[in-house]
């Protein structure tokens, strides 16, 4: 039995393989094969961006045997429930401040560029370069770039400047030059469920260096848009950071 279909995950996958069949790497990905056997990866779309102060744990090499082995326990495991699974390689890798890029594709388009063997509509792995940890990103969050936001705040738990940051420092500003009861109206505007005393109460917490907790909580609730399943990053593994802490 052969899987196609519709993307119900979300994941952007269409056309053969929607489901992630049959991922496995070839046999020089066995770990009885040197580097040297392997066939060089395409990196052409590869950066030399650097991490900052942060060095990278994990090198090129370990993010794609990394992968390889993802391929190959699907590979194996749809296998196993009698699908016609289809094996698929690493292609080429693309370097990124937080991730490695690691793109596959079947086996047969690798060896041949034929594109009538080519699996469509999946996205690539992201490695993480500080823990080794093992995600995924669907084609339109590849495309279009959003799966950054995500993974900064929720895989990497970095702070992402959102609608309530830009609402915060408006109303410093205006507090600043035209008063602070001018900046409780003005955010009683914005978020229209606060009550005077809440707006006031608001206001003067933010100007004091830090507004209310369950306050704040409201205005993510009504100005920041939750992300899109779509372009969301899905943890395959989590990284060695959070499987010791």
């Amino acid at each position: 039995m052969r899987r196609t279909g519709p993307d119900p995950a979300g994941l952007g996958r269409t056309g053969p393989d929607w489901a992630g069949l049959g991922r496995t790497g070839p046999d020089w990905a066995r770990p009885d094969r040197t580097a040297h056997q392997r066939p060089a990866l395409d990196n052409s779309l590869a950066g030399s961006r650097p991490l900052g102060d942060a060095a990278p744990v994990m090198e090129q090499e370990a993010a794609v045997r990394l992968v390889e082995e993802e391929l190959e326990h699907e590979y194996q495991k749809w296998s196993a429930l009698g699908v016609d699974a289809v094996r698929t390689t690493v292609l080429r890798v693309a370097e990124h401040e937080l991730v490695w890029k690691v793109y596959w594709q079947s086996e047969e388009y690798a060896r041949t560029r034929n594109p009538a063997a080519m699996l469509i509509g999946h996205g690539p792995y992201l490695v993480d370069r500080i823990d080794g940890g093992l995600h995924q990103i669907g084609v339109v969050s590849e495309e279009n770039g959003k799966w950054e936001a995500d993974y900064r705040a929720r895989i990497r738990g970095m702070r992402v400047r959102t609608a309530v940051d830009d609402l915060h420092d408006e109303l410093c500003e205006i507090a600043a030059t035209r008063g602070r009861m001018q900046a409780v109206r003005t955010l009683r505007k914005t978020l229209t469920m606060l009550s005077p005393a809440q707006a006031l109460d608001y206001v003067q917490a933010l100007l004091g260096g830090e507004p209310p907790p369950r306050l704040v909580a409201l205005a993510v609730g009504q100005l920041v848009e939750p992300i899109n399943p779509v372009f969301a990053v899905q943890t395959v593994h989590r990284g060695e950071r959070h499987r010791t802490a």
